[in-house]
């Protein structure tokens, strides 16, 4: 029985992962044709690979030279001027956060009053909304993989969002 030769994907395969599928390995081994091609595609990988250095290496000797930053002293003014400034973001800091909390505090009262208030129809509409959700959830999906004839493992061509998530 003659075996059809390794398509581009195979190869690719092989060559990131040698001992990822062993049939391909045995193919390779038992097929000059796809033996062949894999070696002109080591090859010509390896020639590419000469040929960048050697442009890399005749560009080397051509470039200009890096110039790099002297190193400049730092004025008395410079340095009091960069104090000054982690001062006034500390002092900023601060008053935002305390701004914040202040804030916080305020929203989390008015909000505990509102809640007690509204709890019951608050506590209905979630259910109405979880209900809803469930719905959504359990509504069944076609499942692409099975109109190709792939194998998915499952026995079902449709299943719930939630079956799928499951399995």
């Amino acid at each position: 029985m003659k075996t059809p030769h390794l398509n581009d994907e195979q190869f690719s395969a092989y060559l990131i992962d040698p001992a990822e599928d062993e049939a391909v390995s045995e193919h390779i081994a038992a097929c000059p044709v796809c033996r062949e091609e894999l070696d002109q595609f080591r090859l010509s990988v390896s020639a590419f690979h000469e040929e960048t250095l050697a442009w890399s290496s005749a560009r080397a000797g051509n470039a200009a030279p890096i110039e790099t930053m002297k190193h400049k002293r730092w004025t008395p003014g410079l340095g009091w001027a960069l104090a000054a400034c982690a001062l006034v973001a500390i002092f900023l800091s601060s008053t935002l956060r305390d701004h914040m909390e202040r804030a916080h505090i305020h929203s989390s009262i008015a909000t505990a009053t509102n809640s007690q208030e509204n709890s019951a129809e608050q506590i209905a509409q979630d259910n109405r909304m979880l209900a809803e959700v469930y719905e959504q959830i359990n509504q069944p999906v076609s499942v692409p993989v099975a109109e190709y004839g792939l194998a998915s493992g499952h026995a079902s061509p449709s299943h719930s969002r939630a079956a799928a998530r499951i399995d």
